[in-house]
């Protein structure tokens, strides 16, 4: 008897289904089932696979609605969190296949109103492609470099309320794909599209069950101090080669904008250890110390931060200052963080923090970095 092959997307979709009864009947939580219709940017002249007329994407999002039982919840005007799960099929089974996805995510109501609304969603995790570089089976894939990246993704939709239970939201989405270069090559696959969705909620939160804080938004001290110190790997130019570190830290100082967002500038340092060994062993460096010079990069940067209680989104944007380093790739970057940060110790009071960070060039990844740091305030 011969074997039936299902579809990728119908199989998802058949899990997801499956699935969807086990997801608690608690008040405020729901699963939004969505599609997604986009097709690959070439971002850069380097992509060398031929760019698929089609890129169709279909997941769940499991979310809960925040109703302020922390105070942060009432002054980020009652988010929801959720985990996804994503499939993204590229258009080409044989170069590019497809992805797995599974995100945390944060939905931003930037507007509420009883019968429509307009929500951001930003969210970062691990995802599985079957189809990755390979010299001999798949050369011309010089996007994705392993079969493990992460991704990211931002979703802006307005929606409709059709009931008490359903609704539904239509918008776009950018999602991105890469392995931070841990595995070369790491061109990354980056997808614009068009998205749609319904949202169901078994039992709503009505807005009288929200709990409401009578604290100003005004933080108790404006001005802080933080610092961090992280690490990344990343393999040199070409793939198979051996993974090197890169090491980077930063001092800047804090004002508190209010008790969820804070304003951030200061100075950052990093220190290649490809570059210090390629400038020697191609002689472009004379001494040692001109090859440290050439590996050490400094730079400025400008960055906000949303607090979630523990949790910190990080958005920053910077430029290269330093004008010995080599190999410099473009005179500006931009990094996207999250930090988790444990209670306060000490006088004065400070928060000690883990945190993860894509650090990217224009919209071409650079390196994942994970790092420890402090909040002095």
């Amino acid at each position: 008897m011969p074997m039936i092959r299902l579809p990728g997307a119908l199989v998802f979709w058949l899990c997801l289904l499956t699935l969807s009864p086990l997801y608690g009947q608690r008040p405020g939580f729901s699963w939004d089932f969505g599609t997604e219709h986009g097709r690959i940017f070439k971002h850069t002249p380097k992509i060398i696979f031929s760019i698929p007329g089609y890129t169709f994407g279909a997941g769940v999002n499991f979310q809960r609605q925040t109703y302020g039982k922390q105070e942060w919840e009432q002054h980020q005007g009652y988010p929801l969190m959720g985990v996804g799960l994503q499939y993204f099929n590229f258009g080409d089974p044989a170069v590019l296949g497809h992805a797995l996805s599974i995100y945390p995510n944060l939905t931003i109501k930037l507007i509420d109103r009883p019968k429509w609304m307009i929500h951001f969603r930003v969210g970062s995790g691990l995802a599985w492609l079957n189809r990755h570089y390979d010299r001999l089976t798949n050369p011309t894939n010089n996007s994705i470099g392993s079969q493990l990246n992460n991704t990211t993704c931002f979703r802006l939709v307005a929606g409709v309320s059709l009931s008490p239970h359903w609704t539904a939201f239509a918008g776009g989405s950018f999602t991105h794909f890469s392995n931070g270069a841990s595995q070369m090559p790491n061109l990354g696959i980056n997808v614009p599209a068009i998205s749609a969705s319904l949202r169901y909620t078994p039992e709503p939160i009505s807005k009288a069950g929200f709990l409401y804080w009578e604290e100003t938004r005004k933080p108790p001290h404006r001005l802080g101090l933080q610092t961090y110190f992280a690490m990344a790997y990343k393999e040199t130019s070409y793939p198979g080669a051996a993974k090197w570190p890169v090491y980077s830290g930063s001092a800047a100082g804090l004002y508190r904008i209010s008790k969820v967002q804070n304003l951030l500038v200061g100075v950052e340092y990093e220190y290649h250890q490809s570059v210090f060994l390629f400038s020697r062993h191609t002689f472009a460096a004379n001494t040692l110390q001109e090859a440290r010079q050439d590996a050490t990069r400094w730079m400025v940067f400008l960055a906000t931060e949303w607090r979630f209680g523990n949790t910190g989104l990080l958005v920053q944007a910077g430029a290269y200052v330093s004008k010995n380093s080599a190999l410099l790739p473009y005179p500006l970057y931009n990094k996207l963080g999250l930090r988790y940060y444990l209670p306060p110790v000490g006088r004065p009071a400070t928060q000690f923090f883990v945190s993860i960070y894509l650090k990217s060039h224009i919209i071409t990844a650079d390196y994942i970095s994970i790092g420890i740091g402090a909040r002095i305030q």
